[in-house]
């Protein structure tokens, strides 16, 4: 629904999206302005009018290869007012009710001019997540405190990058698939490369917590058939460094 455009103004961390070159990629720094937001490959803009338009801000990677967001505190818009998103090239959004990536869930893997419906200025907390394109490369490996997932035998198909970090900027890294944004590679997961000095604990049902099958990994695992937490079953992880 259409609403009245706001005053331009600045919170820490944020910068007007229509003043200059856009941020570094990954920074997950987070831009507002009356109109004219437009996401780099790596990021997702939000406005609060339809067909992309009024107040907006952009939101990027904070965490790596993810970025996780309380959207009134990170954008200094109003809550429950994102009406339009605009998907960059290589990430996707998880968009929640509530705080704390909490409430019913919005998945957004393309633009939309209206979110519409039930979810029309509901969204308090948001995930972007990318593609993880770059872990397709043969020739890339994970750096330290980083673990990339493979949804095939011998590191191929869809791929996704964990990191020591968890969804607010913690560590270790926990990820509970089904909520945090990495809903893609729930129990799919059959090889994967894990960075120097750095561990994942696996679990078949969420955070590794001594109640399921789960296992420990350091090293790199080219076929999970054979390994105690099984080939295609993970559901959750927690990753950090030694």
């Amino acid at each position: 629904m259409k609403k009245s455009a706001l005053a331009l103004f600045l919170i820490a961390g944020v910068a007007a999206c229509d003043a200059g070159p856009p941020a570094t990629t990954g920074v997950g720094v987070t831009r507002q302005a009356i109109t004219g937001c437009e996401p780099g490959p790596f990021e997702v803009s939000v406005y609060i009018n339809d067909f992309y338009g009024g107040s907006c801000a952009n939101l990027g990677l904070n965490q790596g290869f993810r970025g996780a967001f309380d959207i009134p505190a990170w954008t200094g818009l109003p809550n429950d007012s994102i009406t339009s998103l605009k998907l960059g090239s290589n990430v996707y959004g998880m968009f929640f009710k509530d705080s704390a990536y909490r409430g019913p869930r919005f998945d957004a893997e393309s633009s939309y001019f209206n979110v519409g419906g039930y979810f029309n200025d509901s969204f308090t907390s948001a995930i972007i997540q990318t593609w993880d394109r770059l872990c397709t490369d043969p020739n890339w490996r994970p750096g330290p405190g980083q673990v990339a997932l493979y949804a095939d035998s011998g590191y191929g198909n869809t791929c996704l990058v964990l990191d020591e970090h968890d969804d607010l900027g913690n560590g270790p890294g926990r990820f509970f698939f089904g909520s945090a944004g990495l809903l893609h590679m729930t129990g799919k997961t059959s090889s994967m490369r894990v960075g120097p000095n750095t561990r994942i604990w696996t679990g078949r049902t969420g955070w590794p917590d001594g109640t399921a099958p789960e296992e420990v990994f350091d090293r790199d695992v080219f076929d999970m058939t054979g390994t105690v937490v099984g080939n295609d079953t993970i559901a959750g992880a927690i990753v950090n460094t030694f």
